[in-house]
């Protein structure tokens, strides 16, 4: 079927067939990899609306992660474990052009049009009346709104709330997801040396979603308290750590691994 279009956009076209999608209030895609933090006491949705006000699509400012020098897969929180942007956001590029960064995007389900990865694409939604916000609770324009653009500029955009994506993890974790393969750019994998290098930068760091609220940790330590799930969870990283064995048996898996530093102390 990949004359339909990318994996991730056919999912999103499959999953808009179903009620429950139809009938939410709010929908929002997100990866695996994508934390969203909200930067409200609260750190719930319903008190970033309190604090943006009554709106109908929020466009969340995403941040890119580095490896933070990890090398091994282990069972710690992803959000507490790497903590250091792989960019310095704040920082004014050189060139005084605007750092661009992707989104990912929040909204009402009452706004037509067509769901992409980042954002839906509205071609008239400055002409229909919703308000359409950054992570600062600031109006975007129409230039945005209304054509497919998935860019902003982060240092302006993140006051109320940003979204945290860990793109590489750890060196194993890397080598897991180059073995898997990649949903939407085959080749980009393909030059995992150079994707790893672009990812691993050195940026600020940032521990703000290593701060979980009281409603997070219960249903953490909920979760674990069930003896299946839990033996499900360490079953879950003991098939990675062998993944990675096969993997670095393979004359490519030991290659990319050298490249990336893995067997640097």
């Amino acid at each position: 079927f990949r004359d339909r279009g990318v994996w991730h956009i056919m999912a999103l076209r499959y999953a808009a067939s179903f009620g429950k999608y139809q009938k939410a209030t709010w929908r929002y895609a997100t990866d695996a990899d994508e934390f969203l933090f909200l930067n409200t006491p609260e750190q719930t949705l319903d008190s970033l609306l309190e604090a943006t006000g009554e709106t109908d699509v929020i466009s969340f400012t995403s941040i890119g992660f580095n490896s933070s020098n990890q090398k091994r897969l282990n069972s710690q929180l992803t959000t507490d474990r790497f903590t250091s942007m792989s960019r310095n956001y704040d920082q004014v590029p050189d060139n005084g052009k605007p750092m661009i960064s992707a989104v990912k995007t929040l909204f009402r389900g009452s706004i037509q049009g067509a769901w992409r990865p980042h954002r839906p694409v509205t071609p008239e939604f400055s002409k229909t009346g919703p308000r359409w916000i950054n992570g600062s609770a600031e109006v975007m324009p129409a230039s945005f709104t209304d054509g497919s653009y998935k860019g902003i500029d982060p240092q302006p955009t993140r006051k109320f709330a940003q979204m945290h994506h860990y793109v590489i993890k750890s060196a194993e974790a890397f080598l897991i997801k180059v073995d898997r393969g990649d949903a939407v750019d085959p080749a980009r994998l393909g030059r995992s040396q150079g994707y790893w290098a672009n990812y691993n930068q050195l940026g600020a760091e940032e521990t703000c979603a290593c701060h979980h609220n009281q409603a997070f940790k219960d249903l953490y330590e909920y979760f674990l308290s069930d003896r299946q799930l839990r033996e499900l969870h360490e079953m879950s990283l003991q098939i990675h750590k062998d993944k990675v064995a096969r993997i670095l048996k393979t004359p490519a898996g030991e290659t990319l691994a050298r490249e990336i530093g893995y067997f640097e102390k």
